[in-house]
């Protein structure tokens, strides 16, 4: 006896299903593309807006640098200016106080001339000493001023 084997159509996946995969794969495809360039758009717009906001940013900056510096050269030119006057101010109550020294010299040795009875030019020097007196007056008087 002799037993035949019978052959059999091979297994296929179910023909119903797999239209549904591949349908629902293709959705998924679809949508994931969707949202890849919905996400590139948003990404070149929030470049765009970068870019603008970088523009508005060093314009402001300009403008902003633009009053900065005056403000600083006025402050530099007032403090440059100030500190000539204190420096001119100073060198002036120098040359004053020096004056003022040698006038005060000047009237003591006139005082100890006058008060040497030896001299005969008593009444010369009396003027000379009124005369140096009242120069240092004046002279004291601009001082305090």
């Amino acid at each position: 006896m002799k037993h035949e084997i019978q052959k059999l159509p091979p297994i296929s996946p179910l023909q119903g299903s797999k239209p549904r995969n591949q349908s629902a794969n293709m959705n998924c495809i679809w949508m994931l593309k969707s949202q890849v360039w919905d996400l590139q758009q948003q990404l070149s717009e929030a470049r765009t807006e970068n870019k603008l906001l970088k523009k508005v940013q060093h314009r402001h900056m300009v403008v902003l640098q633009h009053f900065r510096d005056p403000e600083d050269s006025i402050s530099q030119g007032m403090l440059r200016e100030i500190r000539m006057c204190r420096d001119n101010l100073a060198r002036q109550l120098q040359a004053t106080e020096r004056k003022l020294l040698s006038t005060k010299y000047a009237l003591q040795h006139l005082q100890q001339l006058n008060l040497d009875h030896r001299l005969l030019e008593r009444e010369e020097l009396t003027l000379r000493l009124a005369k140096a007196t009242s120069q240092l007056d004046d002279k004291d008087r601009r001082i305090q001023v």
